[in-house]
């Protein structure tokens, strides 16, 4: 069982749930830079975890 399996649902981000219609436009774009660093992030979280499993992969494969 994957241990990302056992934690419980999360609630969206509260930027996540903004109410865009009531954002300027330089609030919008605050916006959309702070969820870019926030996919960012997430694909650097995800690249590190690909490498992870791929060398415990090749350690248990000999």
């Amino acid at each position: 069982m994957d241990p990302e399996d056992l934690d419980p649902p999360r609630e969206p981000a509260p930027s996540l749930a903004a109410n865009l219609e009531a954002m300027s436009e330089t609030e919008l774009k605050d916006h959309m830079a702070f969820l870019e660093g926030e996919l960012e992030r997430t694909r650097r979280t995800l690249e590190e975890r690909r490498q992870a499993k791929q060398g415990a992969d090749s350690l248990f494969s000999l």
